[in-house]
């Protein structure tokens, strides 16, 4: 990876300060994320390809905001689940009180890795994975 590849990964470091910045604030942290850039896993709760997700400490355990993944556990119609979201999926990070927040630029590298999985999933079959631990 070159530089200015390197240069263009600042969603993982908006996203990890604004979520601290919106819970110092006693606001409700909400990820819009593009649900079929997500995965299998939340297209069931989806509205237009999109599913927002409230990730407040109250709502969520075990939450890792990484570099390349956003991980949680949380409850769906009483169903508790392990979601692990790609950041390539994470359009904004708002609360849901105000708005206040950010929607995310497209940045190349996320767009570059977006297809790179595209073209890596052709080939294989549409079992259910297990999704991976951090």
């Amino acid at each position: 990876m070159n530089v200015t590849n390197k240069l263009l990964q600042c969603r993982p470091y908006l996203l990890r300060a604004l979520y601290e910045w919106l819970i110092n604030h006693q606001l409700t942290p909400n990820l819009l994320i593009d649900a079929n850039k997500a995965g299998s896993m939340l297209s069931d709760y989806a509205c237009n390809g999109k599913i927002v997700l409230n990730i407040a400490p109250i709502a969520v355990a075990n939450m890792v905001l990484g570099n390349s993944e956003v991980q949680f556990d949380a409850c769906f119609s009483g169903v508790p689940r392990h979601v692990v979201v790609p950041m390539v999926a994470v359009l904004a990070i708002y609360a849901s009180e105000n708005g206040t927040g950010t929607v995310f630029e497209p940045e190349l590298v996320y767009n570059q890795q977006a297809l790179l999985s595209c073209d890596n999933t052709d080939n294989k079959d549409n079992s259910p994975t297990t999704p991976r631990g951090g």
